[in-house]
């Protein structure tokens, strides 16, 4: 009986190390005969995942994209959903606009450069979107800004003027958003007036950027566009424009002039606003910053920096009050002629004196 229990006992041993020699050992080491059966019984249809030194060994790899690598003319930009993203460059025959932008007062201009496209292609060489870009900006998906377009990667550019938002999303680049170039009418949320003798144009010359013009209602061009802002019409044949503009996000980068249909500048301040009552009277009003501030010094007719503050002006861009500084606008422009427009101002003269008026003073019918 003794005997019968410890041959069962062995027998028992003997199963037990055989279980364990078929399963993989707990430091992850298989036997060459574990191996040779797993290899023999995997589909061939089904790729091998990576042992754990190759997934040590890939993650220290830059992600600069390596699949062209001997290509010049192609450029890694990124990561979508794990994707790699290329641009290709292709050099064409064509010339294109691009914008040249103004100093010193001088309005942004164009100039024609050499036309080279940029095709959206991945790992594989396939193409990701149909049409090439001009100038591109590529960014890989987060959640930092909170921002839904950018959860996602993306990217924005320019092409014969339109200007393209792409969003990454299953696969495959969506258009978001799409500005075409060529005539536009303002969306419901711009108040700025809409006269029936002009038409608004816009173009897009970089990824960023899209810039503004201003066309008769028969085609005839007024100001190509180059302007960074809306082109404002306060009154027939008088337009308020945006000029020095670096960046459309840095308003002080820039100043409001405002000129006639044959681009006389009338006069130049870093914000000009006119607002027009129901009997046909309107006022104007000027501010200027200083260079510190607006990021440009301006200067009156007789080649004095201009001074600082508010001040009321006629469609000629005339001065009407001497400069003042008021607590009354600091609500905005809107909230002053709304509530405070008979509210009495105190300034200094040009003889140093001090003198009072009101807005309503200004008002010209």
């Amino acid at each position: 009986m003794k005997k019968l229990f410890v041959l069962l006992i062995m027998l028992f041993c003997m199963i037990f190390l055989c279980a364990c020699n078929e399963e993989p050992s707990e430091n992850g080491l298989d036997t060459e005969e574990s191996k040779s059966s797993f290899e023999s019984s995997s589909l061939s249809s089904v790729q091998e995942l990576p042992s754990p030194s190759q997934k040590e060994e890939n993650s220290s790899v830059p992600e600069t994209g390596s699949a062209f690598k001997d290509d010049p003319s192609v450029s890694y930009l990124g990561k979508a959903e794990g994707a790699e993203i290329y641009k290709k460059a292709a050099k064409t025959d064509e010339m294109r606009l691009d914008i040249v932008y103004g100093k010193d007062g001088i309005f942004n201009s164009t100039k024609e450069v050499p036309a080279t496209e940029y095709w959206i292609i991945n790992s594989g060489g396939n193409l990701l979107i149909e049409h090439p870009f001009y100038d591109l900006y590529f960014w890989e998906g987060n959640d930092i800004f909170g921002i839904e377009l950018y959860k996602s990667s993306g990217i924005e550019g320019c092409y014969k003027g339109n200007h393209y938002v792409y969003s990454f999303i299953d696969g495959e680049f969506d258009l978001v958003d799409l500005t075409e170039a060529g005539e536009y009418a303002p969306n419901e949320s711009y108040t700025g007036r809409r006269d029936p003798n002009y038409v608004r144009t816009r173009y897009s010359y970089t990824k960023s950027d899209i810039h503004y013009g201003l066309s008769d209602k028969d085609g005839n061009v007024i100001f190509d566009p180059v302007f960074t802002y809306y082109v404002e019409i306060p009154f027939y044949n008088r337009f308020i424009v945006t000029t020095n503009n670096v960046d459309r996000m840095d308003g002080w980068e820039s100043f409001s002039a405002l000129v006639d249909a044959d681009k006389n500048v009338l006069c130049t301040y870093t914000d000009i606003r006119f607002f027009e009552f129901d009997d046909g009277s309107y006022i104007g009003i000027a501010l200027y910053v200083g260079g510190e501030n607006g990021g440009h010094t301006l200067y009156d007719e007789n080649g004095d920096v201009l001074k600082l503050g508010y001040r009321f002006i006629d469609k000629d861009g005339n001065e009407l009050s001497p400069c003042f500084d008021s607590d009354y606008f600091l609500d905005g422009f809107q909230e002053y002629i709304e509530k405070y427009l008979d509210e009495v101002i105190t300034a200094t003269s040009e003889n140093g004196s001090a003198v009072e008026f009101t807005g309503r003073d200004y008002i010209i019918r």
